[in-house]
């Protein structure tokens, strides 16, 4: 992330950015990507908050995304619904 980006309620650019935490990291995971893969599914995500209202966004590395997209489309036989 880069400190270019706006805040979505407020569109001020005053941006502090970090990561959200839990007892355990949080990720994101998407649906129809194969299980057994050589890279995990799991895509971090990272967090900015708004220094003027305190909103809280969180972003996903789109690289990853992509590139489990695109082995879930070389797994699937043609035909085969996306769903």
């Amino acid at each position: 992330m880069t400190d270019t980006l706006a805040c979505p309620n407020c569109t001020s650019t005053s941006l502090v950015f970090g990561a959200c935490h839990s007892t355990g990291n949080i990720y994101f995971r998407p649906f129809n990507v194969p299980f057994l893969t050589f890279r995990t599914a799991d895509i971090a995500i990272k967090a900015g908050m708004c220094r003027a209202c305190g909103t809280v966004t969180l972003v996903g590395d789109l690289e990853k995304l992509r590139a489990l997209q695109s082995s879930a489309n070389e797994a699937r036989p043609t035909g085969a619904s996306s769903i």
